[in-house]
């Protein structure tokens, strides 16, 4: 099953929404529905989606900024807590405190420019909007509401991001600067353990509080935190490797039309996990992965029933660190070689062959 669904392409940029945003929107059309009718609903959907228009925009400016630098930016995928923009950056210090505070500083400069404009349309006017979900979706109804909530949740973004809670912008601005003294990765162990400590507190206190949000806040970003140090870890314990030369080349290949009973009788081996599919023409079509079909085997059921047919292709010149957020997307991905598949590499792979170079290097 997918974990986000595209709808719609900025600047070549895939904007995604999450399973779990799609959850809340529908939660929140439950809960304005139950509490005080299906328009009030319908009133709360528009008020995150309004919402997640403003954080869509703080992170096509972080894409902008670093698309300026020559930096590929494949996607941004909305998540409940906001968006995550799917951007590569460079081990240069200068260039991620650059890319970190541009989303914040325009929300600043939005904020601002929203400020000045109830000051002169409404002077006078209550500057912040009701507290109350219901009271703020009926406000965004009028142009002073709206200009009010844009006002209010523009300020919150600036300020929340930049928290040194890494990895959010104001964690990488700190990593930045750490980078700027020490070695990368140490400067990034630094910063996602104190984000992971900050992120801890943020728990506790929506426990405290009680605050389920302030708590799902705090969980992801403890573990986007521990996600992004391993993906530091992996590229420099992988630095200079070719995928050709860390690709899994100890498999087999099955082909399409094999009965489920004749594989796990005659063509499974223990000590493989994958194996490359073919059709008639011996062209690679897909993966096949034994466990996803474990008690399926009976029926006449075929291999090419159950194999993953969408996959992904690289070269085995490119280097293993430049592909390194393409690999760990994936369950696997092939590896050619002069439009041939000499093999393929899984995230799990990868990890065990980082920690085997890591023991290896401690031990020369």
């Amino acid at each position: 099953m997918r974990s986000s669904y595209r709808i719609m392409s900025i600047f070549g940029i895939s904007i995604e929404l999450h399973v779990t945003f799609i959850l809340l929107l529908v939660i929140l059309l439950g809960y304005g529905w139950f509490t005080a009718g299906f328009i009030s609903g319908l009133k709360l959907v528009l008020l995150f989606v309004l919402l997640f228009a403003v954080v869509v925009s703080h992170e096509l400016v972080h894409s902008g900024v670093a698309m300026l630098w020559g930096i590929k930016v494949p996607k941004i995928t909305l998540l409940p807590i906001g968006g995550a923009a799917h951007v590569e950056l460079p081990e240069k210090p200068h260039i991620e405190l650059i890319v970190a505070v541009s989303g914040p500083l325009f929300n600043i400069v939005f904020a601002f420019f929203v400020l000045v404009l109830l000051w002169f349309a409404y002077p006078g006017a209550e500057l912040f909007p009701d507290a109350d979900l219901l009271k703020m979706s009926d406000a965004i109804l009028s142009f002073d509401g709206l200009l009010r909530f844009l006002l209010h949740i523009n300020i919150v973004l600036a300020v929340f991001n930049l928290l040194p809670i890494f990895p959010m912008d104001g964690g990488r601005v700190f990593r930045a600067i750490l980078a700027l003294f020490m070695d990368y990765a140490r400067a990034t162990a630094v910063a996602a353990n104190m984000g992971q400590y900050l992120s801890l507190f943020m728990v506790f206190a929506g426990i405290l509080l009680p605050n389920l949000w302030i708590i799902l806040i705090g969980a992801l970003i403890y573990m986007a935190a521990g996600q992004e140090l391993r993906v530091v870890r992996l590229r420099h314990a992988l630095a200079g490797l070719s995928l050709g030369d860390a690709a899994v080349r100890d498999y087999e290949f099955v082909h399409e039309s094999m009965s489920l009973s004749d594989f796990m009788e005659n063509a499974i081996k223990p000590q493989l996990s994958y194996y490359p599919v073919v059709d008639a023409s011996g062209a690679v079509v897909g993966m096949f992965n034994p466990e996803l079909v474990e008690g399926s085997a009976g029926g006449g059921s075929s291999v090419g029933e159950f194999m993953v047919r969408d996959y992904v292709t690289f070269s085995s010149s490119d280097i293993v660190s430049d592909k390194l957020l393409g690999i760990l997307d994936k369950s696997f991905v092939f590896v050619e070689e002069g439009g041939k598949i000499i093999g393929y590499i899984t995230p799990e792979y990868l990890s065990a062959l980082a920690r085997f170079r890591e023991i290896r290097g401690s031990a020369i």
